[in-house]
């Protein structure tokens, strides 16, 4: 029972650390930026106004800024969970083959 809760403590404070942690990714020269934490939350996104003027393009470049992101904020989650000693949640968040 003692051993359940250390580990549910455990994830928890793990999860609160991957809350923390983030990366960002941009697409059109830095026009548009969205920040991703550990989590794999969008936190922030960015636009600069020079953007706006053409909603195709937009649509492409905030895309293209959140598959930039999800990668690195996939690398920032495995090291941050490995680095917490928390290994168990580790192998849950991993896709199934």
């Amino acid at each position: 029972m003692f051993n359940k809760l250390k580990q549910f403590k455990q994830v928890k404070e793990t999860q609160a650390m991957l809350r923390k942690e983030a990366v960002d990714g941009t697409a059109g020269w830095g026009k548009v930026k969205v920040t991703v934490n550990a989590a794999l939350q969008v936190t922030n996104v960015q636009i600069d106004p020079d953007a706006l003027a053409n909603r195709e393009s937009l649509q492409g470049m905030i895309k293209e800024a959140v598959n930039d992101a999800l990668p690195k904020a996939i690398r920032l989650m495995q090291k941050t969970v490995k680095e917490s000693g928390n290994e168990e949640l580790l192998r849950q968040l991993s896709p199934k083959s």
